[in-house]
């Protein structure tokens, strides 16, 4: 029971974790002022975070 909590917790602080990178990494690409570069920083983000 106890290995069954554990394996729960940990997933949900890796989504969570997941989550907040991905926020952190948009927050970044909305600081680029190059309407280029910072489409890529978005597909760049989406793409790394595809499967979190």
């Amino acid at each position: 029971m106890k290995a069954v909590l554990i394996a729960t917790s940990l997933l949900l602080i890796t989504g969570c974790t997941a989550e907040v990178g991905r926020k952190m990494a948009e927050d970044e690409c909305y600081q680029i002022q190059n309407n280029v570069d910072r489409e890529q920083c978005f597909k760049d983000v989406k793409r790394t975070f595809k499967n979190y």
